[in-house]
């Protein structure tokens, strides 16, 4: 298993979680924060973990240290959220600065096949971004 982990496990994780999926065929992605995930949770959760990424300026609190094993951590150093909305078109563009190193950590899966290209996903995902945006705010 994949664990995408950010603070809130909202935005910056499951964004990166979607693009694990949708882009490159991962199958076993979670995400979860520091913040809202429970020591039970993590400690269950640290048996199954294979790879963790870490996305962001994430609290190494308790949780973190008990999901944190003997699997290797990813950093994806893109500071606090600013985005507030997962999916958002300017999140995937600088997450995809950053997937080619992390998929070279961690390998592409066997089942890699007929995904879409990360340009097609970037720019569904921004179609989509201003579709709602023009819908909510009347733009």
């Amino acid at each position: 298993m994949i664990l995408c982990i950010c603070n809130r496990g909202n935005v910056r994780s499951v964004t990166l979680a979607n693009m694990l999926k949708d882009l490159y065929g991962f199958q076993d992605v979670w995400a979860v924060g520091t913040q809202t995930l429970s020591m039970q949770c993590a400690q269950y959760l640290h048996n199954y973990v294979g790879f963790m990424v870490a996305v962001g300026d994430i609290d190494e609190n308790s949780v973190f240290e008990a999901l944190r094993g003997s699997y290797y951590c990813y950093r994806i150093d893109i500071g606090p959220d600013r985005w507030m909305m997962p999916g958002h078109p300017d999140l995937v563009d600088t997450l995809l600065k950053y997937t080619p190193a992390l998929i070279d950590a961690i390998g592409l899966p066997v089942n890699m096949v007929n995904y879409a290209s990360p340009l097609h996903y970037q720019e569904a995902h921004r179609y989509a971004f201003e579709r709602v945006a023009n819908e909510v705010l009347g733009t």
